[in-house]
């Protein structure tokens, strides 16, 4: 038998406690988005559409009073159902929030039961907006969006210039690797092939958990139906390496992530029209008006048919944001930083440079908009 020195068998124990650091790393709860104070958390953006939709944008005390929120203490919301509107007036009432948490790094898990589905004209979306310097100087991150009829999901990035993704080590069909937004105004982006991930299909079976796990050598988002969420997401320990899985989207190659990507706030929003669904309608099979163009035709197909949108609503279950625990410290010391603790900062004023882009469930009865 051959006896290794001491310092050596030190510096064995040393990696292996190391080793099975990273394989048991876990994280701390830093936020949590509930119902009972879901609102409290954002500003309602009431600012004319960056992206030229038909859209009229509300405050919460409208919002509430005209029921696109149909009740305190509930995370749901949707867009006015009701109203007949010109297509050359104002568009029609809807919400954007924007946190008022400013975001660098972490772990993200949101547990959708209901986004807007998938109807001609609308435009939702959930994702995350650098609120530093002019769009995209500290980046986009579109996490579940599409237009129009799409029945899958698109999860995109967008950056200034100096990055591109490879497209490895994922799920989704990668679109285009340039995230960068002189290259494109699409930036780097993913199609989820799963009709589950988006719009009628993600509500057909009860939503899901999309989760979002930011750290200085990627970005990763996973999708998850409501049938196959992990355990340890439902135990309330989300630990990816445990048992996530391949992501869905793989934001990693040629990009520098904490340059490109921080003081992010977390974004909802329906739109309608627009610089993407206005522009994509016609391609989409919606219904066109004799003598306007694709863009027109969307906007009258809004304003026109106020009972085509019952079904354009969110219902978030909660949002929990999450930091590595400090049992993985010894770990952080030694190697590259991961999953640092999201700093939240206050609420920047005024309005912000960084605006943005260009089991079936039983049908609920809240009717919104409706006195």
């Amino acid at each position: 038998m051959v006896e290794l020195p001491l310092n050596m068998l030190y510096t064995i124990s040393l990696l292996s406690a190391l080793s099975a650091t990273a394989i048991a790393q876990s994280y701390r709860l830093t936020d949590t988005y509930t119902p009972a104070n879901f609102f409290s958390k954002f500003d309602f953006f009431t600012a004319p559409d960056p992206t030229h939709g038909f859209v009229t944008y509300v405050d919460y005390n409208t919002a509430l009073s005209s029921r696109l929120i149909p009740s305190s203490g509930v995370a749901n919301w949707g867009v006015d159902q009701s109203t007949t509107l010109s297509p050359t007036g104002p568009g029609r009432r809807s919400i954007r929030l924007t946190s008022k948490a400013r975001y660098n790094k972490g772990l993200f898990i949101a547990d959708i039961q209901h986004m807007p589905d998938s109807t001609c004209g609308s435009w939702p979306a959930f994702w995350m907006l650098g609120q530093t310097g002019t769009w995209p100087q500290s980046g986009e991150l579109d996490i579940l969006e599409g237009v129009n009829r799409q029945t899958t999901n698109l999860i995109s990035a967008h950056t200034k210039t100096g990055c591109t993704v490879s497209g490895a080590g994922q799920t989704a069909t990668l679109q285009t690797n340039n995230c960068a937004v002189p290259f494109s105004t699409t930036g780097c982006s993913n199609s989820d092939p799963r009709t589950s991930s988006y719009g009628n299909g993600f509500n057909a079976q009860g939503g899901g958990v999309y989760a979002i796990d930011w750290t200085s050598a990627a970005i990763k988002v996973w999708f998850f139906p409501r049938a196959n969420i992990p355990q340890s997401i439902r135990n309330g320990n989300p630990n990816p390496t445990a048992d996530f899985g391949t992501p869905t989207a793989n934001f990693q190659g040629s990009c520098n992530i904490d340059q490109q990507f921080y003081d992010m706030a977390i974004v909802f929003d329906t739109t309608f029209c627009g610089d993407w669904a206005g522009q994509t309608y016609q391609s989409a099979a919606c219904p066109m008006s004799a003598g306007k163009d694709s863009w027109a035709s969307c906007n009258a197909f809004v304003a026109g048919n106020p009972g085509a949108f019952g079904q354009q609503y969110w219902y978030i279950n909660y949002i929990k944001t999450y930091a590595q625990s400090s049992a993985a410290r010894v770990q952080q010391d030694l190697a590259p930083e991961e999953s640092a603790a999201p700093r939240m900062d206050g609420n920047i004023t005024g309005l912000p440079l960084a605006m943005g882009r260009a089991g079936a469930e039983r049908k609920r009865a809240v009717r919104f908009g409706e006195q």
